[in-house]
């Protein structure tokens, strides 16, 4: 008992009590033993509150929901029940299906400087580390989970992650406390289950400190990949490139290459990435992609990028993609982004110009008083005839304010560095069937 008290009270002595506090309580006796020592040691003028998801997955879901509401109100905690639809998707197992939809709907209520408080003890962080080297984890995702890691616009914290199992079982027991208690837990069809009733409680005989232990080596590994990460960020800053400026003549703004082409602002530079070593060269590609909050790569998929983009030849805009990223490169430089959106390079819309346009795909909304339409003047007060957006088709010519003559929309394009990805989304405005304005 007293491990959790001194956890709880070493929590609050962090923080400077201004904060809400959203205890994630599923009425499990992890959980309930945390909000229960939280409500009997937290200051007077803290704010608590819980937070329970009812994921309609279970019978009793509805009984669960009622016994946290109960048990809450013994405790004076404000409880907020939600429901969240956790169907998995197409390949998605239950357990990650649920999770995502717990911790979304935790997403939308967390607000800036709360802080999330999970029941996470010392025995899930030596399954959670156990399972990530199964599955072939490197240094990170060995370190498991974090104590304390920012969270949408506050912060999670794991109070009780120093603590065993055994030591959350008697605190419960001792305060009398009452848990419910899921079947599904003991369901050997999820991994955590197995491992937490079958493997576990062998390894356990043979070892006994072994959650301890194991614990220690993830934060063995966490201090590890805190070493690496700041030698990324180091790397980062090498091999990254800074953003080139538009040409002067650019026909509409004066924007940066980076707004142009609506990726990241740090391409990096393939040449300078292949003066690191191999192993360098992987983490700073990670810690790239990662600081743009994008779906890191598997090995296979980091072989992939090296293989097929990244030693690709010089005069090639190749792409390689995984779930939630495509890096392309394009003059010698890697871009990294989300897939672009099915996009219909065919359409012609209709525009009277006195009402907002919604654009196809991720395109935006054009509005009337949009500057691109009068940087070099107001064309379009001197067109009488139908006014359309348009798409590269291929074979398009333009006339440049203070250049002579007409100019292929394609080299101007290539003038302008704007990437090829993006060439056929660029909205063209049309006036009397005649290219007017090119809305970059």
């Amino acid at each position: 008992m007293k491990g959790i008290v001194d956890a709880v009270k070493k929590m609050f002595a962090q923080q400077s009590g201004e904060q809400c506090y959203w205890v994630a309580y599923s009425g499990g006796v992890d959980s309930h033993v945390l909000l229960h020592a939280l409500a009997q040691h937290k200051p007077a003028s803290t704010l608590l509150k819980a937070i329970h998801i009812h994921h309609g997955l279970h019978d009793q879901a509805d009984a669960w929901s009622e016994h946290c509401a109960e048990q809450a109100k013994l405790l004076g905690v404000s409880l907020d029940i939600h429901r969240v639809n956790a169907k998995p998707s197409l390949g998605q197992s239950p357990e990650a299906a649920a999770r995502e939809a717990r911790y979304n709907a935790f997403l939308g209520i967390i607000q800036a400087g709360d802080i999330l408080l999970t029941a996470h003890n010392q025995n899930d962080q030596a399954e959670t580390v156990l399972l990530q080297l199964l599955r072939g984890a490197g240094v990170k995702g060995l370190a498991a989970m974090p104590r304390v890691t920012s969270f949408s616009l506050g912060f999670l914290y794991r109070p009780l992650l120093d603590i065993p199992r055994t030591g959350i079982e008697q605190y419960a027991k001792a305060q009398a406390l009452q848990w419910v208690e899921d079947h599904t837990n003991i369901d050997l069809h999820f991994d955590r289950n197995y491992l937490r009733q079958q493997i576990m409680p062998l390894v356990n005989q043979r070892w006994p400190s072994a959650p301890q232990t194991i614990a220690r080596s993830a934060m063995h590994c966490a201090q590890a990949t805190q070493t690496i990460e700041n030698l990324a960020l180091q790397d980062l800053v090498f091999v990254t490139m800074p953003i080139q400026s538009c040409s002067d003549d650019l026909p509409v703004s004066k924007a940066s290459f980076a707004m142009i082409n609506g990726e990241n602002d740090a391409p990096i530079n393939v040449e300078k990435l292949l003066t690191l070593s191999e192993d360098r060269q992987r983490h700073v590609l990670r810690f790239w992609i990662a600081s743009q909050s994008l779906p890191e790569p598997s090995t296979a998929h980091l072989q992939n990028l090296f293989r097929t983009v990244i030693h690709a030849q010089d005069n090639k805009t190749p792409c390689a993609q995984w779930p939630g990223v495509e890096v392309r490169r394009y003059r010698g430089c890697l871009y990294a982004m989300p897939p672009l959106l099915n996009f219909d390079s065919e359409l012609e819309i209709s525009w009277d110009r006195h009402a907002p346009l919604s654009l196809p795909g991720d395109l935006g909304i054009l509005q009337p008083d949009d500057p691109r339409l009068s940087e070099n003047g107001d064309i379009l007060s001197h067109q009488a005839g139908p006014i359309s957006i348009r798409f590269r088709r291929g074979g398009e010519t333009l006339q440049l304010a203070g250049r002579q003559g007409h100019h292929e929309l394609k080299k101007l394009f290539q003038e302008w560095g704007v990437f090829p990805w993006r060439r056929n989304r660029v909205p063209l405005l049309y006036a009397n069937s005649e290219l007017v304005i090119v809305l970059l």
